[in-house]
């Protein structure tokens, strides 16, 4: 700039920032049927061993999501353990393939440090690109937890960057989200609703492993909140819940105190209470069956989620209308509880 015109005055007429056009945002999803998907917990070159172990259940699905990415360092760095081979026999199979990113797999990684600097957002977003390119992958689906309130406006920009230039490459875009609370409510939602083209609900962990009381992985009313708080801010058909394919088996003393915790597969806790010797009783208010025994020094307790707790659930989630369901996690699920999901979601053909 030559600086002797630095005091040239002039008009410009100014543009009222109510008048500035609103982002245009167009979903990839096709949104005429729902979407049914399953993550699949894989690690190191397990990916096509551990789908060939699940092959019964991939009929009961049409998206596939392998916890194949991980933000790696604070520059970042996206590493994978991707398969063009499981893409493409997914493909064959007629299921769509969204490969997972998690911020959670190195957890010496700041995922603050990475989303507040723009050029390390936009090196993470070109490298899951690249990344999509490469495996020939459908849709990127971003598990990013544990966000603190601070990065939460950091963390909905690179949603949205992330989403405009995914879409550009025709990617489906999926965000996980817990249960809505006061406390997560800088996830905004609502901005997520608008730029991605779904939102899931992780409708479990009401109780986790580090819970100081025994108590439902995914009782009903904690599942009916998550959805009627989440359809506040994001359109149903863009609104996934996730259920949970596993439940925890608690051991604690006379005074409650925790002494052990387990968690099983759905499979592994209906054994436990038939190797047990007793009966589950349905609870109507997780709407689950429960069990508990005790060996006379300390009490085991357990909430299933098996065929009845999950066709609890997927009855509120058709009342609502949803965009569809996930379950976590594919080798955790029986070809009973596949097929009451089925019976709900996947569209018949003669």
């Amino acid at each position: 700039i030559e600086t002797k015109h630095l005091a040239d005055k002039y008009d410009r007429p100014q543009t009222p920032v109510t008048n500035v056009a609103p982002v245009t945002v167009t979903p990839v999803a096709d949104y005429s049927q729902p979407v049914i998907v399953a993550w699949h917990n894989v690690t190191g070159d397990s990916s096509m061993s551990s789908l060939k172990d699940c092959e019964k259940f991939l009929k009961y699905i049409n998206v596939i999501s392998p916890t194949w990415f991980a933000l790696s360092d604070n520059e970042g760095s996206i590493a994978s353990i991707g398969s063009a081979a499981y893409v493409e026999s997914c493909h064959e199979k007629g299921i769509k393939v969204w490969g997972l990113v998690s911020n959670l797999t190195y957890p010496e990684v700041s995922t603050s440090t990475v989303l507040n600097d723009p050029s390390k957002r936009a090196y993470m977003i070109e490298q899951l690109l690249a990344l999509a390119g490469q495996y020939k992958l459908d849709g990127i689906n971003l598990d990013f937890e544990s966000i603190s309130a601070e990065d939460g406006a950091a963390y909905v920009q690179f949603i949205r960057e992330f989403c405009l230039k995914a879409h550009e490459k025709n990617l489906v875009v999926s965000v996980d989200n817990y249960v809505p609370k006061e406390y997560t409510s800088h996830y905004n939602r609502t901005e997520q609703g608008i730029f991605a083209d779904y939102v899931i609900i992780m409708g479990y962990d009401e109780h986790t492993s580090a819970s100081d009381e025994a108590g439902s992985v995914a009782s009903l009313d904690f599942v009916i909140e998550g959805i009627e708080n989440t359809l506040k801010e994001v359109p149903k058909e863009k609104v996934i819940n996730g259920l949970p394919f596993y439940t925890r088996y608690w051991t604690v003393d006379a005074n409650d105190m925790i002494l052990d915790i387990q968690t099983l597969p759905m499979s592994k806790g209906i054994e436990t209470v038939a190797a047990a010797g007793v009966t589950a009783e349905w609870d109507d208010t997780t709407g689950q069956n429960y069990a508990q025994w005790s060996d006379g020094t300390s009490t085991n307790k357990i909430w299933l989620e098996d065929v009845r707790s999950l066709q609890a659930k997927l009855d509120v989630m058709k009342a609502h209308e949803l965009g569809g369901v996930a379950v976590w996690q594919l080798a955790f699920g029986t070809e009973e509880a596949f097929a009451v999901i089925d019976e709900y979601y996947l569209p018949k053909t003669e």
